[in-house]
C-alpha cells in the first residue's frame, strides 16, 4: 500500500485498517483486560506491517514483541475506571509498528497521533 503523505491520508488509512481488522469491532468499546488489548495491539501491529508490505516473520514478531512491551507497561499503571479505549490503542499501536518499521519518525507519530485527538 501507498504510503500516506498527510497526517488525514494516515488517519483514514488507520480507520481502514481498524475496520478491516481481524479482531472485530473496537469502536466506541473499553477494556481493562490485559489480554484483550494485547489482542487490539498486536493486531493493529500486523495490519501496519502488511499495509506497509511487510512480510518477513522475524521483523514481525519484533515489532510485536514491542508493542507488547509498550501496552504491558501502560497497562500496569493505573488506569481510567472505564479502561482502555481499544480504538485508541488501535491507533496508538498502529502508528508505533510504522515507526518500529522505520516508515515515520518519532515526531511524525506525534503529529498523526494529535490530528487523530483533534478530528
Amino acid at each position: 500500500m501507498k504510503l500516506p503523505r498527510k497526517n488525514k491520508h494516515w488517519l483514514e488509512e488507520m480507520t481502514i485498517a481498524m475496520e478491516n481488522n481481524s479482531y472485530g469491532s473496537v469502536i466506541e468499546k473499553n477494556s481493562k483486560d490485559t489480554a484483550e488489548v494485547l489482542q487490539v495491539a498486536i493486531c493493529a501491529a500486523k495490519d501496519a506491517a502488511k499495509n506497509r508490505g511487510m512480510s518477513k516473520a522475524s521483523v514481525i514478531e519484533s515489532i510485536i514483541s514491542e508493542i507488547e512491551e509498550i501496552v504491558r507497561d501502560e497497562m500496569s499503571r493505573d488506569l481510567d475506571p472505564e479502561g482502555v479505549s481499544l480504538e485508541i490503542q488501535y491507533f496508538l499501536s498502529y502508528v508505533d509498528a510504522n515507526v518500529l518499521l522505520g516508515v515515520i519518525s518519532e515526531r511524525k507519530a506525534e503529529e498523526i497521533m494529535h490530528h487523530y485527538t483533534e478530528s
